[in-house]
């Protein structure tokens, strides 16, 4: 487009701020010589952008969401264990479980036939080893 449109133009004149020799009154016409390409206009882009975005907003939250979910089960998983290490710490320091867990051990003992009567004598016994537990005295 040439010249100056015509509203700046008859600002111009009505306000005096120009000379009227200067100030043109006339407009030059421009005219499209070829029809505009059928594309996307700057609408259709910023629509496009505005869903891409949205879309890809939409995706992080979701994955964020299983993300957390996947945290959630990990320190729920991690509790349960605290939990149930701290109840076998528990037990273990316990006198009463102490002395039941070891008489299992020497009763899976006498009933493999792995116990030993000489390793519960003290050295200054006799040589005839007398046993310690009611089972050994029937044994020997």
């Amino acid at each position: 487009m040439g010249g100056r449109s015509p509203l700046v133009a008859q600002h111009l004149y009505m306000k005096h701020l120009r000379n009227k020799e200067l100030v043109g009154r006339s407009m030059r016409r421009t005219e499209v010589l070829q029809q505009q390409v059928d594309g996307m206009t700057f609408n259709d882009v910023i629509m496009k952008s505005k869903k891409t975005i949205k879309g890809l907003h939409a995706q992080r939250e979701r994955s964020d969401d299983a993300a957390q979910k996947e945290i959630a089960k990990v320190h729920a998983g991690k509790r349960r264990a605290i939990k149930k290490i701290e109840a076998l710490q528990k037990s273990l320091t316990d006198p009463l479980e102490i002395k039941i867990r070891s008489d299992k051990v020497l009763d899976q003992a006498l009933e493999k036939g792995s116990h030993r009567p000489t390793t519960y004598v003290s050295s200054k016994a006799p040589s005839n080893h007398s046993a310690l537990l009611k089972e050994d005295a029937g044994d020997t």
